[in-house]
């Protein structure tokens, strides 16, 4: 009796080891094919998934879009009830569907676009929005981004770099029907910044280089100047003391290194090291919302430097200095907004104003700059910049006016993270 329910028991082990082996061989062989069909039929609204899993990112839904289908929006998840006894299959459509979303959700996060309730997308009809194809990277690739991520997320310093290079080329014959204008300019640009955020204490450091040539149409003495040239170190330290309140000191940098001439003339807008501005300033910082901060200065040193003072060369009472003047000394306050907006993905905007006032004449500086993100190695950019210095007046017998420059590029561009 014992052997008979031994060898029951064998024979019913068996039986269901080779069932659920041939299920498994059956579930494999339909993933098989769920992928190979939508690799032949579905190349341009195919999701890839890892290695081996792939799917179908149809637009059956007219109203609003599939889940998967880009640009992604993110919908949760429906929770199962808790009355609900339907055995899920391992490889369905809408099983692989899920652990797809679960994996760019992991994985991938940076895809989503926007938050989206499928309740109100009912009223916006998305049919003929056209589906990409999107290719999830490899797993070696998703655990090094995984833990970067993670190291971002437990460190307490943030850290980038940027780098973008334009440029613009015409040549034409002399003797072409329009006119032979020939033409060259260039744009380099390299930022980064290093933040440091504690409990309290916070750090913001950045620097940038922006440098710019162009050839010059009817200057006699030379073939290319430079349109743009900046150097600037920012440095401020915070100690926050209420939610939004920090105390803070900053000091920041600026200056020329490459001359500036004018045009058929040996003489000198800028040069190396003239001007260098240098101001410090001791106060509060005021961040009301994520982006925007507001720095109030009541005390705030400023210094202005010529290396060159020479008159025949440069005129430096355009900075504010006398005449073979090397350094300028002012106290007064100062008011500096920096704002960084991202208001889709492919645009960014930062927005840079700075008050300063001796009590006497005031200096006012805005620089609006937006970058348009064509792809990962490529953007435009456009830079919006007033001035007006008001302390010139001191030393000349000019009226101060607003000053203006504006650009426009387009180029390679990376970012480094």
């Amino acid at each position: 009796m014992t052997k008979l329910r031994l060898f029951i028991l064998w024979l019913t082990t068996s039986l269901i080891s080779v069932s659920v082996a041939q299920t498994a061989d059956n579930d494999q062989f339909l993933l098989d094919v769920v992928a190979k069909q939508s690799l032949e039929l579905h190349m341009t609204d195919t999701l890839v998934v890892g290695d081996s899993v792939i799917v179908l990112c149809d637009t059956i839904w007219k109203h609003y879009q599939h889940p998967l289908c880009l640009p992604l929006l993110y919908v949760a998840e429906p929770m199962r009830s808790l009355t609900d006894r339907t055995v899920e299959q391992a490889y369905s459509i809408w099983a692989i569907r899920r652990n797809a979303l679960r994996y760019i959700r992991a994985n991938h996060a940076d895809l989503y676009v926007g938050i989206s309730d499928p309740t109100r997308l009912r009223k916006l009809d998305l049919g003929r929005t056209k589906v990409h194809r999107t290719q999830v990277r490899e797993d070696k690739k998703d655990q090094l981004n995984r833990n970067r991520t993670i190291r971002n997320l437990t460190s307490s310093w943030r850290k980038q770099a940027q780098l973008s290079l334009q440029l613009t080329q015409n040549y034409a014959t002399e003797n072409w029907h329009q006119g032979a204008v020939n033409a060259f300019s260039m744009l380099g640009n390299a930022k980064a910044y290093a933040n440091y955020k504690g409990k309290y204490l916070s750090w913001e450091n950045s620097a940038e280089w922006r440098v710019g040539v162009s050839t010059i149409s009817g200057d006699s003495l030379r073939v290319m100047n430079t349109t743009d040239d900046r150097f600037q170190i920012y440095s401020k330290l915070g100690y926050q003391v209420h939610k939004k309140w920090y105390i803070s000191t900053y000091a920041d940098f600026k200056t020329n290194l490459f001359p500036n001439f004018q045009k058929n003339s040996n003489r000198l807008n800028t040069t190396f090291l003239t001007p260098i501005r240098y101001t410090m300033g001791v106060g509060v910082d005021y961040k009301p919302i994520k982006g925007l901060n507001i720095n109030i200065s009541p005390a705030t040193y400023k210094m202005v430097y010529a290396n060159v003072v020479d008159p025949d060369y440069v005129n430096v009472t355009d900075f504010g200095l006398e005449t073979n003047q090397h350094v300028l000394n002012e106290i007064g306050s100062s008011l500096r907004v920096e704002w960084k907006w991202k208001p889709i993905r492919e645009i960014e905007l930062e927005t840079r104003f700075y008050f300063f006032t001796n009590y006497k004449q005031i200096e006012v500086d805005l620089e609006i700059d937006v970058d348009f993100i064509i792809n990962r190695y490529m953007s435009a950019q456009l830079i919006i910049y007033p001035r007006y210095d008001g302390t010139i007046e001191n030393v000349t017998n000019r009226t101060s006016q607003i000053q203006f420059k504006e650009l426009i590029s387009v180029g390679f561009a990376h970012t480094f993270r």
